[in-house]
């Protein structure tokens, strides 16, 4: 069963970013278009990660920089994966929200059948469908928003401050298996932190 560190002080801007999402996730995914219901989400993955910091700022303005990622797949295997930057000594109002800006860096991509077969496969794993909210009071790799959409509903994960050493993430790695098969489907780079092939099956196998 998975478990979860919670802290009650959530950061403020941690609570900006998954509360300002959850207006939108509520609406629901159902289409009156037969053909759209083809095209519907089916993971999506949203990624906040501290850059750099500047102690040159002026007053007011954030001294921290960050990135964003948002890696969307729907039903039919297409996907999205959008990226941007908000650099230090922006607005702080820059750094709320997870959605892109004009500027961002939009690529699309489509997973093949088998490709496909094999992310509904681990979306449809029992420990995944456990994975609940991590909360992690300490320095980690970034921030992230998790949605699965279900027929029961939407999973949503939201988790705070990513620590991949941490250890109830060493005993299960699931959540970050979840992570990196985004990464790897939309072309990005696994981060150094990603299990192994042979550890995740240990898990899947469970």
């Amino acid at each position: 069963m998975w478990s979860t560190r919670r802290i009650r002080p959530a950061l403020h801007c941690f609570a900006a970013l998954f509360g300002g999402f959850a207006t939108a996730s509520s609406q629901g995914v159902v289409q009156n278009n037969p053909q759209e219901q083809t095209r519907r989400p089916l993971f999506v993955v949203r990624e906040h990660v501290l850059l750099t910091t500047s102690l040159n700022c002026p007053l007011g303005q954030m001294v921290h920089g960050f990135s964003y990622s948002v890696i969307t797949v729907l039903t039919d295997g297409k996907g999205t994966n959008a990226v941007w930057s908000v650099p230090p000594c922006s607005d702080p109002a820059r750094a709320i929200g997870w959605n892109p800006p004009a500027d961002s860096k939009v690529r699309n991509f489509a997973l093949s059948q088998s490709v496909l077969v094999e992310l509904l496969s681990l979306l449809d794993r029992p420990e995944v469908k456990l994975l609940g909210d991590f909360m992690n009071a300490g320095s980690g790799v970034g921030d992230y928003d998790i949605e699965i959409y279900r027929a029961s509903g939407v999973q949503r994960i939201p988790v705070m401050s990513l620590m991949p050493e941490h250890d109830e993430l060493k005993r299960d790695p699931t959540l970050l298996q979840l992570i990196c098969k985004a990464k790897e489907i939309a072309g990005d780079e696994q981060p150094h932190w990603c299990p192994n092939p042979t550890q995740a099956e240990t898990v899947g196998a469970k």
